[in-house]
């Protein structure tokens, strides 16, 4: 069950408890943008439900309020960042920032973070590149939970990717993980008392689970019980080895690149700080980018047009992010009843007020 809620009032309160931890004013607002930025998307699995997880890993000392990401290594094009274990969203937004920098000067940016923490919805960061007309990328690694093809246990993370692209009526935005879901996913359907819908994850004996209160219990465990499928599925008769290996280009785009830790070796105790990789492209690198651009948007219009499946219509990526933006600014965003005590729980522990908000 969940309930409507204006988005300004619920980024105010995230905001205010970031605050209490205590980030500055001017991170705090950073966080708390990202986050419900996230919700205004419709890709609720990494939006405020996320917040339980972020006061663990402050708690925990895994995320360190107050770190400071440094450039350790840098070139006109590219650089390193050590996140030394900050705030995920902070370091990735320096980082995105500093590729759209590069490639503002030269053309292209890549930047490269290791040591750094869950950073949300990785489209934000392609966003940022995509809204300055850039294409932009942004993938980062996870703790393990992708079991590879024919293996018995996880190695890789959920590895998502996502590109963004300047188009009409709105940007082009892919953004996946290398996974079949997200474990967010997972645990919005373990908060509703709800069974999964697909083949998603396999318990320790690589039989598909549909329970996914138990799957969540599995994949919090140390070290994990069973784990997720790749995009494709298990085995290979759908193409799960495709999924597979674009999970490991990521794996290597993120932890190889920038010499950091590897999704195998996070999430037991023996390795804390995830890696990013971000690249930002000018389009004039190209040609004209605005032809570049057209042509882009009218490629994806074609393919809209195309006849449909009866009852059924025809989504580009990014198109269903544009209408749940539209319809959530007016409406709300919704949060469910857990995810709603879990934050003023939260609230009343840090001390922030939050009735105003309700």
């Amino acid at each position: 069950m969940s309930k409507r809620y204006d988005y300004r009032g619920i980024q105010q309160w995230v905001k205010r408890i970031f605050e209490a931890y205590p980030f500055s004013e001017q991170s705090s607002t950073a966080i708390a943008q990202s986050i419900v930025a996230t919700d205004l998307f419709g890709i609720e699995s990494h939006g405020v439900q996320r917040l339980a997880m972020y006061d663990r890993k402050i708690r925990a000392g895994d995320i360190r309020v107050g770190a400071a990401a440094e450039v350790i290594r840098e070139s006109p094009v590219s650089a390193v960042i050590d996140g030394h274990e900050g705030m995920g969203q902070l370091v990735a937004i320096k980082a995105m920032e500093l590729a759209i920098k590069k490639a503002e000067q030269s053309g292209i940016g890549i930047v490269s973070v290791r040591h750094s923490n869950h950073y949300g919805m990785a489209g934000y960061y392609a966003k940022m590149a995509s809204k300055k007309k850039m294409l932009g990328i942004s993938a980062t690694n996870s703790n393990p939970f992708l079991i590879p093809t024919h293996a018995m246990r996880p190695f890789l993370g959920s590895n998502p990717i996502a590109f963004a692209m300047p188009a009409a009526p709105h940007d082009f935005l892919y953004d996946a993980a290398t996974t079949v879901v997200s474990l967010g996913k997972i645990e919005i359907y373990a908060k509703q008392k709800k069974s999964i819908p697909g083949a998603w994850a396999v318990d320790n004996k690589n039989r598909i689970s549909r329970d996914a209160r138990t799957l969540q219990r599995n994949l919090s465990h140390v070290p994990k019980i069973g784990g997720m499928l790749p995009v494709g599925g298990q085995g290979e008769d759908n193409g799960g080895y495709k999924g597979f290996g674009n999970a490991l280009l990521v794996e290597i785009l993120t932890s190889i690149l920038s010499q950091g830790n590897l999704s195998a070796d996070l999430g037991d105790g023996r390795a804390k700080g995830i890696s990013h990789f971000f690249a930002a492209i000018d389009l004039h690198l190209f040609g004209d980018a605005n032809k570049i651009t057209d042509a882009l948007s009218q490629m994806l219009e074609r393919i809209r047009r195309l006849p449909p499946e009866p009852g059924k219509k025809i989504y580009i990526h990014g198109d269903k992010e544009a209408d749940a933006l539209e319809e959530r600014v007016k409406n709300g965003i919704p949060i469910d009843l857990k995810t709603l005590n879990e934050m003023t729980a939260l609230s009343d522990r840090l001390q922030v007020p939050y009735q105003q908000y309700l």
